[in-house]
């Protein structure tokens, strides 16, 4: 009778790696919330509460993706994203805005 070998570890596509997500939003709220999601997920969250934190983060953690609030105290969403954009240079860094505003303005830009 064969001994049963040990499982071989499976290996993780990339599209299910874990990420590390860069979450830029002022709302305590909204941000525990995808904060809660994403580590359910298996992913690592690292967060800001205004623009120019969220620059800081980004320069120093380089997240795999940017989760963006488009109204920020300080900088705007808009700029910051801008910025990173700029500074991530030819790496793609993608960046998701989340907003709860209507305003047709804020949507088209």
């Amino acid at each position: 009778m064969p001994t049963p070998s040990a499982p071989e570890a499976a290996a993780t596509p990339a599209s299910e790696a874990p990420l590390l997500v860069l979450v830029v939003e002022d709302d305590a709220g909204e941000r525990a919330l995808l904060t809660r999601a994403l580590e359910t997920e298996g992913h690592r969250v690292v967060t800001a509460t205004d623009g120019e934190t969220g620059l800081e983060l980004f320069e120093q953690e380089r997240p795999d993706i940017v989760l963006m609030d488009l109204r920020l105290p300080g900088i705007s969403g808009l700029e910051v994203t801008r910025q990173i954009k700029r500074a991530s240079g030819h790496a793609f860094v993608p960046v998701m805005f989340l907003t709860g505003s209507t305003d047709e303005t804020d949507l088209a830009s």
